[in-house]
């Protein structure tokens, strides 16, 4: 995580790389390793380790979840991506603390030709916002829920205060 944190994703890929080595049954870590290598440019090789943690625990939603960001941001393929954020319950709003998921697929349903996807859509943004707002209350240092909250009120069309959460991050 020293890596990780210093910004040396190439050294975090290798001390991660190196425990996986240890354990091949962590999810975790094979899904870690491809978000350090989306980090540094090595999409490829992050969308195949999304794809083998993925195949190892198809459930994880933290997976699921990467594996759909890593489809938007490579392929922009919207139609995998949703479905990674739906099939998997990613996005749903029973019992899941994965807010940062439903502003996603909020980000694509808003695009929906159809009404009643982008009636869901504004739906997804406030239950994320909602969600977001008490976390920021646990931790309110935290520039990452302020980021999202930014683009959960932008989804929502409050760009004065997705301005204040996104210059405060």
């Amino acid at each position: 995580r020293a890596c990780f944190f210093t910004g040396d994703y190439y050294g975090a890929i290798d001390a991660k790389a190196t425990l996986l080595k240890m354990d091949t049954t962590r999810t975790s870590s094979r899904m870690t390793i491809g978000a350090y290598r989306m980090m540094s440019g090595q999409y490829d090789s992050a969308g195949e380790d999304f794809k083998s943690a993925l195949a190892q625990n198809p459930s994880d939603k933290i997976v699921a979840f990467n594996m759909a960001l890593w489809h938007l941001n490579t392929t922009a393929d919207t139609a995998r991506a949703r479905e990674l954020l739906t099939g998997a319950g990613v996005a749903s709003a029973e019992g899941s603390t994965m807010y940062e998921s439903r502003i996603r697929l909020a980000e694509i349903l808003k695009q929906s030709k159809n009404v009643e996807e982008r009636r869901q859509a504004r739906e997804l943004f406030q239950q994320g916002v909602n969600g977001l707002l008490v976390q920021l209350k646990a931790n309110a240092a935290s520039t990452s829920t302020m980021l999202w909250l930014g683009a959960g009120y932008l989804g929502l069309g409050d760009s004065p205060t997705a301005g204040d959460f996104l210059n405060t991050a």
